[in-house]
């Protein structure tokens, strides 16, 4: 994860910093859907 002025501001914001849509998991800076894109290196 490469961290942008976007991602900062979604993380804050309490969303998930590659869809910035969906609410992060606890603990984690993504989505359980965009965890499990990243887990599988998609």
């Amino acid at each position: 994860m490469t961290r942008t002025p976007e991602s900062t501001k979604a993380y804050q914001a309490g969303l998930c910093v590659d869809c910035k849509a969906e609410p992060h998991s606890p603990g984690r800076p993504r989505c359980e859907k965009c965890h499990t894109k990243f887990r599988r290196g998609e």
